[in-house]
């Protein structure tokens, strides 16, 4: 980029119920572009919060599952050894 520039980001606080104003793991991926001879940055921004949750849970299991002294068996609901 050579002539970078500032750009202004407007945030609507309204945009928002007041009930809804909390804190949420976000990824934001950024790529820069050219579009008409202008050199421009493309973000996406994306609401982790369910992969997080899920990534906990598994954790959670293996750990489980590294404090067991048995062994386990997983069964369908027929009775077949998965």
């Amino acid at each position: 980029m050579a002539a970078p520039r500032a750009r202004r980001w407007a945030w609507d606080s309204n945009a928002w119920p007041a009930q809804r104003r909390q804190r949420v793991p976000l990824e934001v991926s950024l790529s820069p572009l050219e579009a008409e001879g202008e050199f421009l940055v493309m973000s996406i921004v994306r609401d982790v919060t369910e992969h997080k949750r899920a990534e906990e849970a598994l954790q959670t299991q293996a750990r489980v599952m590294d404090s067991m002294s048995e062994g386990v068996v997983v069964a369908d609901d027929s009775g077949r050894i998965c």
